[in-house]
């Protein structure tokens, strides 16, 4: 029996559902607030969720039965993973000698100190590694950099700090969709002026508009979304850009809720799958 796309539940529900129709095995996690979240394992070590945009920051008893859907999980994997990384290594130089002519941007986005930074710093340098060309940029970097020229140190970062750039953003934003424009543009330009036949782009982008919005621009290339999620992550309600990261359908949930060498795991996994990936992703 199929089951429709969107169907009331909780994850407890069907991953023990999933179990008992011999689909797999329940695991347990912790979501970035810190709640028991439950999974479940295929054969293969694949894992599936039944996922609720925005569930966890709801209460206990409006999560214990909701709309959702089941989604993939690559973060997630049962990875014997130390040992599974090896071998994808070993594949490495296979991927190094098929330089298919590629490009992709892909949008991070996420809480701050969720870990997006690392993740990007971890994915660039396996994808440079088999020879790709990596970059990154953010739709926040020519607003700080007008802050800097005004005196205002980027560090440390203070809510106060992050609302002055989200207003500064909007504003630009709403002159033509200016600060969307310039960073895609900057990155394609980037992109396009390497002789590397594979390049990936990364931007660090916040509100969900204006994610849609640059989806739109880029023409050429690759569009994958990734939301960098952990369970201590800072939630900042002071600006409208960092309340609204959680309303989007991301291609990519990277469970940043272990420590720097799960992350690593976690961002060369990514990796792997994207240069795995023929056209958009289901």
């Amino acid at each position: 029996m199929r089951l429709p796309a969107r169907f009331p539940a909780n994850c407890f529900i069907v991953a023990f559902g999933a179990a008992m129709l011999g689909q797999g095995t329940v695991k347990f996690t912790r979501d970035r607030r810190g709640n028991l979240h439950s999974y479940w394992l295929d054969r293969r070590g694949i894992a599936r969720e039944f996922y609720t945009k925005g569930a966890s920051a709801w209460p206990l008893w409006k999560r214990a039965f909701r709309m959702g859907e089941i989604r993939r999980c690559p973060s997630l994997d049962a990875t014997n993973a130390r040992r599974d990384a090896l071998e994808e290594r070993k594949k490495m130089k296979i991927f190094k000698a098929t330089h298919e002519r590629r490009k992709i941007v892909v949008i991070v986005n996420g809480y701050p100190r969720a870990g997006k930074d690392t993740f990007v710093e971890f994915a660039g340098n396996f994808f440079a590694y088999m020879g790709w060309g990596a970059y990154s940029s953010s739709t926040v970097d020519f607003v700080k950099a007008i802050t800097e020229a005004a005196g205002i140190a980027e560090e440390p970062k203070t809510p106060e700090k992050r609302a002055l750039w989200a207003e500064l953003k909007t504003a630009f934003e709403k002159y033509d969709r200016f600060i969307s424009r310039r960073t895609v543009a900057e990155m394609e330009h980037a992109m396009f002026q390497s002789a590397r036949a594979a390049q990936i782009g990364f931007i660090f982008a916040r509100e969900p508009d204006a994610i849609n919005f640059m989806k739109t621009l880029v023409k050429d290339c690759e569009f994958i979304t990734v939301f960098v999620d952990r369970h201590d992550a800072e939630t900042v309600t002071s600006n409208a850009a960092d309340m609204g990261v959680e309303d989007f359908s991301y291609d990519f949930v990277i469970n940043n809720h272990s420590d720097l060498a799960e992350l690593k795991l976690a961002s060369e996994r990514f990796v792997h799958e994207v240069i795995a990936m023929k056209g958009p992703r289901q």
